[in-house]
């Protein structure tokens, strides 16, 4: 199928590359409503903990709920990929610049701090959320740049 051919492309793309990389565009493929979009799905997310990555969870509508999602549906996509792999593999890909409608609670940069409060609801622990916002993209980046 099209999208098995995808995933194995996109797995001798990362196999290629640099031992730490970012899936910018990840979603928690169980959940994604619209399996035609699904770039970066769950049999590549072990990869990611292999490489020491991170994957950010896309903002894009149609990634993240079949209708009005929301920043708690975003939330659903973090659950389910800590849940498979971890806190220490999960970031924010928001991409906003290539998007034109976002969940309700995520219209801009501004409304980030409604993730950490559902975050905080969920019953997340501070050094987790610290990491899901930009601790664990700051660890790669340290790595990488040295």
């Amino acid at each position: 199928s099209f999208l098995e051919e995808a995933n194995e492309l996109n797995q001798k793309h990362y196999e290629r590359r640099y031992n730490e990389y970012f899936g910018k565009h990840a979603t928690g493929g169980h959940y994604t409503p619209n399996k035609e979009y699904i770039w970066w799905s769950e049999p590549l997310h072990p990869k990611e903990t292999e490489h020491n990555g991170v994957m950010g969870m896309n903002f894009a509508p149609a990634f993240v709920a079949k209708d009005n999602p929301t920043v708690e549906d975003l939330v659903d996509h973090i659950d389910h990929i800590v849940n498979l792999v971890g806190p220490d593999y999960v970031g924010i890909g928001a991409d906003f610049d290539g998007i034109t409608k976002t969940p309700k609670g995520l219209e801009d940069v501004s409304k980030i701090p409604n993730i950490t409060r559902v975050l905080v609801k969920r019953e997340y622990s501070d050094e987790d959320i610290t990491k899901i916002l930009g601790g664990n993209y700051l660890r790669v980046f340290k790595k990488v740049l040295k």
